[in-house]
């Protein structure tokens, strides 16, 4: 449990029955509002939300996307839990609640309960590490806000869910004191609780597979014996919530299915998508690296929405730089695995028979409502089959493990160090879990109100709307890779394998769900701004997009004096150099300034060795002679690799050693740069 600092202050609660009245009623009544990009901080507002109520306390779950100032006035606590995106933004749903929050004036919220869980990762700028938590913290604070909790800025790239498992842990323990009358407490600083590394732990032993020699696996519909020994029967479980699901399933008339994809994503997919998605048709889905042993294709799809499946009928228009959102569909193979893994009785076993699900409390979000749905269409379409469990989930898996070995090992795993390498380091899924423990029985409702939903994915658009208004290319790489433990199967990329897996002359299925998403980033406004791009691997399609642009801009302004435009591209070796012959083209055109190909591994004659990072700092003092002439520097790969080191480089060895500048004034010519969206980062995790 993470403890204070000496600076921490603690104050009293009011004394006093009444007072007291007030705070246990206060801490018995939680609303959690969560901002989220890409779904972990609101995974986790729905843990807290689940673990809360198991503990009796009242809890809600507020979007902030329709966040109502009226919800923050009421007589409980608020919990706001969120994510930083981008360069220190605010998540799209999270933005206009933010914005709002910073306008207000005066102490509007006197004595409101809060508590914040930021969410950010420090491997990338670290001074904005979850910028956004801290400013709500120090905003409510100011406002008249009463901090019932230190604020936690969760690391991302530092096992974040173990920092999420301790607070919830700790916090929902507290106000479940309080609730039942214990001594409330504030906080007067708004300095996060220190959390220092996890004491080191051995590896957790394996469980020996139910299908070997000394041990038959159990019945899923009983608790008998587990082995041949006489005598040696199953511990029985105590009571958990995992042995059930709120979840009800009816049978449901069997119907046609769909007679088509538009008919068919009009049913399954647009009551979950967001509102602007559409099916456009494919042209072709080519490979780009065919040497290479990892398949990298180039995508191009119509900006004209099939028939029937835009609510407006509108052409998609896209800006250079812009997003494409592709919903993508879990492969057979996964789906086959997980229903082999779950406890079908509730559907009664059936995988292809229809149903509709009911709840005593809430339908997941993951899943459309009243709507009849094989367990295969749940499993394909709405579910995240790869997502990793929480400590949490472990801990309540054990359980309901009918062998005490495996329990033991479930326990083990949830903690620390072996949860950070052994289940997020490896990585393994739910579904893998389940698979190496056969004595647990998971009703397949309690795992889809565990799964979070198959979330878009987004892909940087290859292309120049200049160049190609009625087509979109997206460049992707297709994705596998073999988890560390070796019980589990080849994990492929859930969206990189369906995009791999569509064939534009088979017409039924050559059209993707989709929608374009606006970016910032951006060309620079003006001819006479130089442009410095550095990417890595498949990071390099929006700068072959930008190449497009500036191509069809001279082409259109042949008097036109360009400023610079210099590429630095970082590629493992010359079978993935992706696009090679167009940026080499380019480059010879004029188009280019100067190509910068750095090869990791057998470079040739024209190209650099080693890391795109190293080819950067090579060229300091051409970059920091760009920054005077008000460069526009963007950076597309990796967060953890290229996004970091990048940033790292360019303030240490542009800025400090070819500006002279000292690191505090190195920082402050950074933000600027950040601020004037001079430098712009388009990263993955």
């Amino acid at each position: 449990m993470h403890t204070l600092g000496n600076a921490l202050r603690r104050v009293p609660a009011r004394s006093g029955h009444l007072a007291l009245r007030s705070m246990a009623a206060a801490a018995g009544n939680l609303k959690i509002f969560w901002g989220s990009q890409t779904g972990t901080a609101q995974g986790f507002a729905q843990e807290f939300t689940d673990e809360a109520t198991a503990r009796g306390l009242a809890c809600k779950n507020m979007d902030l996307k329709a966040f109502d100032p009226a919800q923050l006035k009421f007589d409980g606590t608020s919990i706001f839990m969120l994510a930083c995106y981008g360069m220190g933004e605010p998540t799209d749903n999270a933005r206009k609640f933010y914005a709002w929050l910073l306008e207000q004036k005066g102490r509007p919220f006197e004595g409101q309960r809060y508590a914040v869980f930021g969410l950010g990762s420090r491997s990338t700028h670290a001074e904005r590490f979850c910028v956004i938590g801290k400013n709500v913290d120090e905003r409510m604070a100011q406002l008249g806000g009463t901090r019932v909790w230190p604020r936690i800025d969760g690391d991302a790239s530092d096992c974040i869910e173990v920092q999420f498992d301790d607070w919830q842990r700790a916090f929902l323990q507290q106000m479940e004191d309080e609730a039942n009358g214990a001594e409330a407490k504030t906080y007067m600083t708004p300095e996060p609780t220190p959390s220092g590394p996890p004491s080191p732990a051995a590896a957790p032993v394996r469980p020996p597979s139910p299908d070997g020699p000394s041990c038959e696996p159990p019945s899923r519909a009983t608790d008998g014996p587990t082995c041949d020994s006489p005598g040696r029967q199953a511990a029985k479980p105590r009571e958990s919530p995992f042995r059930s699901s709120a979840l009800a399933f009816s049978p449901a008339p069997r119907a046609q299915a769909p007679a088509d994809p538009v008919q068919a994503f009009n049913t399954f997919l647009r009551p979950v998508a967001q509102a602007e998605t559409v099916l456009l048709p494919i042209h072709y889905n080519r490979e780009l690296t065919p040497r290479a042993t990892r398949s990298t294709k180039e995508m191009s799809v119509s900006t004209v929405p099939v028939p029937g499946s835009s609510l407006t009928n509108k052409r998609l228009e896209y800006t250079t730089g812009d997003h494409l959102v592709v919903y993508p569909e879990n492969q057979p193979d996964a789906v086959e695995r997980c229903m082999d893994v779950l406890d079908l009785a509730a559907v009664d076993g059936k995988r292809d028979d229809p149903f509709t699900i009911s709840s005593q409390t809430q339908v997941p979000a993951s899943l459309p409502a009243n709507l009849p749905l094989t367990l295969r269409r749940c499993l394909t379409s709405y579910v995240d089959l790869h997502f990793v469990p929480s400590p949490k989930i472990l801990r309540s898996l054990s359980e309901i493990a009918a062998r005490p070995d495996e329990a033991a090992w479930l326990r083990d795993l949830a903690e620390g160090d072996n949860y950070k390498r052994e289940v997020v380091g490896s990585p393994r899924t739910l579904v893998d879990i389940l698979a190496d423990c056969r004595s647990i029985a998971l009703p397949v409702g309690k795992f889809l109100e565990l799964s979070p939903r198959l979330r878009p994915r987004y892909y940087s658009i290859s292309s120049s709307s200049l160049e190609y208004p009625d087509d979109i290319h997206i460049t992707y790489r297709v994705l596998s890779y073999q988890p560390k433990h070796a019980s589990a199967p080849v994990h492929k990329g859930v969206c990189t394998t369906y995009l791999a897996g569509i064939q534009p002359a088979q017409p039924l299925s050559a059209m993707l769900p989709c929608y374009v998403y606006r970016s910032a980033f951006r060309m620079p406004p003006t001819a006479a701004s130089p442009i410095i791009g550095i990417a890595g691997g498949t990071g390099i399609a929006p700068f072959k997009a930008f190449i497009g642009e500036r191509g069809m801009q001279r082409a259109q302004q042949p008097g036109q004096q360009w400023a610079p435009f210099e590429l630095f591209y970082g590629v493992n070796d010359q079978t993935e150099f992706a696009y090679g012959d167009e940026f080499l083209q380019a480059h010879k055109s004029g188009v280019l300034s100067n190509l910068t190909v750095a090869f990791v591994r057998d470079a040739p004659s024209w190209g650099t060795p080693g890391f795109v990072t190293e080819a950067l700092r090579a060229r300091a003092s051409d970059v920091w002679r760009m920054l005077q002439q008000n460069a526009y520097v963007y950076v597309c790969g990796g967060a953890g690799g290229l996004g970091a080191g990048a940033a790292r480089i360019l303030k240490e060895d542009v800025i400090m050693k070819c500006g002279g500048l000292s690191r505090a004034d190195a920082e402050a010519f950074f933000s600027t740069l950040v601020a004037s969206k001079r430098y712009l980062e388009d990263l993955s995790d």
